[in-house]
């Protein structure tokens, strides 16, 4: 029982340090857009459920997460969110609070294994505002939007990695 625990435990972490590198058709990972709570269990079961839902706008909804997971010098958050019951978005969260917070070596190299592995942003950008720098990377393959946010202000640091599947509106809705 424990060595089996612990093979399932080594093979989700094995997926997920290859997560970046993963072809674009996966939304993050092992993990497929559209997956129920069911099959990300049996793909990750190491995954722990919220006590708490995390609502997002449109009745997205993060139900499980992964912590600690590692990645590019950090240890991140990962969030599933599922929409309708289906698997929707993976994000990862890496914080601190602290006064001198930094987390441009980590946004850095998950700048570099993005791009080695999707090419060069599609866009970047960098806003800012009083006591605050944000800037954001953007790919988009295969139907998999990939978002990588780095926020700096006075006393808090964000660095957060979003995949997603990608949403055309047809312009006549707009």
């Amino acid at each position: 029982m424990q060595g089996q625990r612990l093979r399932h435990w080594l093979q989700g972490l094995l997926a997920l340090l290859c997560a970046p590198m993963a072809l674009a058709q996966t939304l993050w990972g092992p993990l497929q857009p559209g997956m129920t709570e069911d099959e990300l269990r049996a793909a990750l079961p190491q995954a722990v459920k919220l006590r708490r839902a995390l609502n997002l706008p449109g009745g997205v909804r993060g139900l499980w997460h992964l912590p600690d997971t590692p990645m590019a010098g950090g240890r991140f958050d990962s969030v599933f969110y599922f929409r309708s019951g289906r698997l929707w978005e993976v994000a990862q969260t890496l914080s601190a609070e602290q006064a001198n917070c930094d987390l441009a070596p980590t946004y850095s190299t998950v700048l570099s294994l993005l791009t080695t592995s999707y090419g060069p942003p599609r866009t970047a950008q960098d806003t800012d505002t009083p006591g605050t720098t944000a800037e954001t990377g953007y790919w988009s393959q295969a139907g998999i939007d990939i978002t990588v946010l780095h926020s700096r202000a006075l006393n808090r640091c964000l660095l957060r990695i979003s995949y997603k599947p990608q949403v055309l509106a047809d312009a006549s809705e707009l």
